[in-house]
């Protein structure tokens, strides 16, 4: 990426959105020359392609590119440079027509590239030969971080990676010439398209847990190419942040054991390193889960944040230093302070999160004997119904504590929710209430987020038939991490067309509903009612279904996560005149582009 290409783009979203980097509450290390000298060990065998993505990714770390080209990769390092503490090297780096100190620059560089295709400590990995590792990939030089770079032929199970993940950063004990104890900082990574795909080669692999459509192609066409290099930068920036470059500020009190009666000099440096993924209960591959944050403001230059002083003088709470023994803060997290952004990947991550949570409930309560109760004349409410309005309310209420939120159950108890510009988490806890409480199986959760009125957010999860569809603005629709689109159905006469008769039952609405339907029977191949509104969305999203329309729907909660998911997929969104759609107007039709204005015109003949 050093002679930059178009995939370096991708590369550094990839660092910027989903490489974590966990920061210490103590001063951070300092590089006092202001060299990273790496020596990369090559153990096993790998592909022309993941040779190049290395070199290419170390060279550019120091690499200006031209402006408009960005990301790049040196801008993330730059980040990762504002972590070293300014004051320490105040007269080695000082600005020639000022004072003002600045942060040290970190070049990177390769004093050697070592080659083992032979792999003298065999395929599987213990602790002892990851030991052995490091220890050839430093030889006899001094002041250098090795990297052991492990191909897909080793199996690294046994040498301390956290539950099978891949990449690992800390200490080993080596003695000098005098006999002396020195501690030694090292970087270990293993293939992750072999070793744990659906833990460390997001986003390039489906996600164990977590928003499974959120994958992206590989740019060099190799997924353990570029996860190797996700693996790399963040083994990188934690070796550059973390006080093991000096001192272990928390290194482990014991080393580990392998058995019984063996013991390994491999330390960890701190607890959070050791799983550096998990930051907080909900996280997965992505999502750092429940983490403290502060308002953007507060922080000014990356080094504030790790400086309670400054903060205290910014009127930050900074017990939450006492609590923590460390900020477990994502790059991702560090930007969206930094700037005031939130990513909508975080968004959907969150919303799927919500759903699953609340699928589990709607799936138990799917066998067992339900209570029932009337909210209209056709609608039905349950207990399963409330309970999971309130957890997934809950959920994102303790993430996003500033945001809006409309549920049909609190909707029905308080009143209707005027839909403002705020961002506006918009629920159906239990879409397709009466299929649910008779045993038929077209049941979901529908979750929408709504910024300026606009839904820009959607998951909607069947968990009885084990469907998410997910959608998020720009970035396309999925079913269970595949992508979908809409059909390529042109002829209305040979259409699939979903239909529901709404919620009020008065004879004048049922007779418009009906007659409705009978005129479109003879313009189309066939008429499907299924009972949820946000799956018959979903339907025309992944081209089960061709077109569908719905006329005095319950209210937001029906469309706001389907309209996204069928947007995204290619489909066109609007209200059955042919208008734009309002989300609170009661009224919405979905279709591909071909059969938008034979269906209007359809309608329009019934006197909709």
């Amino acid at each position: 990426m050093a002679s930059s290409s178009s995939s370096s783009s991708l590369f550094v979203i990839t660092f910027l959105l989903f490489s974590p980097l966990c920061f210490s509450r103590e001063s951070p290390s300092q590089i006092p020359d202001g060299t990273l000298n790496l020596s990369l060990l090559w153990y096993g065998q790998f592909t022309p392609v993941q040779k190049e993505r290395v070199r290419d990714f170390i060279e550019s770390l120091n690499f200006d590119a031209k402006e408009g080209l960005d990301p790049k990769v040196s801008a993330w390092w730059k980040v990762v440079e504002g972590y070293q503490e300014r004051y320490e090297v105040k007269e080695i780096y000082r600005q020639k027509s000022s004072s003002r100190t600045v942060a040290p620059k970190i070049k990177v560089k390769v004093v050697r590239s070592y080659v083992d295709e032979k792999m003298m400590f065999g395929k599987d990995l213990t602790i002892d030969n990851g030991e052995k590792l490091v220890e050839t990939a430093v030889g006899n030089m001094s002041k250098v971080v090795p990297v052991v770079l492990l191909s897909s032929q080793v199996r690294a199970h046994h040498v301390g990676f956290c539950n099978g993940t891949c990449q690992e950063y800390g200490l080993t004990i080596k003695s000098n010439i005098k006999g002396q104890e020195k501690k030694q900082p090292y970087v270990m990574v293993s293939d992750p398209e072999v070793q744990c795909p659906g833990e460390c080669a997001w986003p390039f692999h489906i996600a164990n847990k977590g928003p499974h459509g959120m994958t992206y192609q590989p740019p060099s066409g190799e997924i353990g190419a570029d996860a190797l290099i996700i693996q790399l930068a963040t083994g990188l920036a934690d070796v550059a942040t973390n006080p093991a470059i000096t001192e272990s500020l928390f290194k482990s009190e014991a080393p580990y054991s392998t058995d019984g009666n063996h013991t390994s000099s491999i330390y960890i440096v701190d607890p959070a390193t050791k799983c550096f993924r998990v930051f907080g209960s909900g996280a997965f591959p992505g999502f750092t889960g429940r983490i403290r944050k502060h308002k953007p403001l507060f922080f000014s230059t990356p080094r504030n944040l790790l400086q309670p002083s400054k903060m205290a003088d910014n009127g930050i709470d900074t017990s939450i230093l006492r609590e923590l023994h460390l900020f477990d803060l994502p790059l991702s997290h560090f930007l969206l302070l930094l700037f005031g952004e939130v990513s909508l990947d975080e968004f959907l991550a969150a919303a799927v999160d919500a759903a699953q949570k609340a699928g589990e409930v709607i799936r138990k309560g799917f066998y067992e004997t339900k209570h029932v109760e009337h909210k209209g004349q056709v609608d039905l409410v349950t207990e399963t119904d409330k309970k999971c309005e309130e957890l997934v309310f809950n959920h994102l209420k303790q993430l996003f504590p500033n945001h809006k939120f409309i549920g049909e159950e609190t909707t029905a108890a308080n009143g209707v929710s005027e839909l403002t510009d705020e961002p506006t988490w918009i629920v159906d806890p239990v879409d397709g209430t009466t299929n649910f409480v008779h045993g038929f199986p077209f049941v979901c959760v529908s979750i929408g987020l709504t910024i300026g009125k606009v839904p820009v957010v959607g998951v909607v999860f069947n968990p009885i038939m084990d469907e998410l569809f997910t959608g998020v603005q720009g970035k396309g629709a999925f079913l269970n991490g595949k992508p979908i689109k809409v059909s390529t159905q042109s002829e209305l006469v040979t259409a699939l067309l979903l239909a529901e008769a709404g919620v009020k039952r008065d004879k004048a609405t049922l007779d418009d509903a009906t007659n409705r339907i009978n005129s479109l029977l003879t313009k189309v191949r066939n008429v499907r009612i299924c009972g949820s509104c946000a799956l018959d969305l979903c339907s025309v999203a992944c081209g089960r279904a061709d077109i569908f329309y719905e006329i005095e729907f319950g209210g937001p909660w029906d469309v706001a996560a389907g309209v996204v998911i069928v947007r995204e997929a290619g489909g066109l969104i609007f209200d059955p005149s042919g208008k734009d759609l309002d989300i609170t107007s009661q009224r919405v039709a979905a279709s591909n582009a071909s059969l938008k204005e034979l269906f209007v015109e359809a309608l329009r003949l019934t006197n909709v």
